[in-house]
């Protein structure tokens, strides 16, 4: 189990997948969770609590653009009709 090439790939998908796209977050959270029990199962535990922090972040900001989309649609359609 080499956990350095492990964070050195998800470093690189990172670059690849643009963290800072809204098409994309999920994938930047999923990143950032493996990197979390990366670091976790290397016995990193305080730079784990970093990625997993950043992954719960993304979902938080995913979740209320959901929120918000799902608002300005109801919103939209009530003023159609």
């Amino acid at each position: 189990k080499d956990y350095v090439k492990s964070i050195k790939y998800f470093t690189k998908a990172l670059k690849i997948v643009n963290p800072n796209s809204i098409e994309n977050l999920s994938t930047v959270a999923k990143i950032y969770n493996d990197m979390g029990l990366t670091y976790s199962k290397n016995g990193d535990h305080n730079k784990a609590l970093e990625y997993y922090q950043k992954s719960l972040q993304i979902h938080h900001r995913s979740s209320q653009l959901t929120l918000s989309w799902d608002f300005l649609i109801r919103f939209c359609s009530c003023e159609d009709t």
